[in-house]
């Protein structure tokens, strides 16, 4: 349940999910998560005369990436992968 504690104290930033709610019995823990609607992650790629513009789209997704990193570093979080 440490994790989850720490989930729901990052859930306000733009770029990391929220934590809706959590229900638990004596079997399981059910997590509740905002829902992701959209497209993949590289179908969102600029595309131009078939292939994707790496650059732009690679520097967005990775500045929110880092972001999303340091909130959580601030928020005292140790992020592990």
């Amino acid at each position: 349940m440490q994790a989850l504690g720490a989930q729901a104290r990052v859930s306000e930033h733009p770029n990391i999910l929220t934590l809706v709610a959590t229900y638990e019995d004596e079997d399981s823990i059910d997590i509740l998560r905002e829902l992701c609607q959209g497209t993949r992650l590289f179908s969102t790629a600029e595309v131009q005369d078939g292939y994707a513009e790496p650059e732009p789209f690679a520097k967005k997704q990775a500045l929110q990436l880092l972001s999303a990193i340091d909130y959580c570093h601030k928020q005292g979080m140790l992020l592990f992968f």
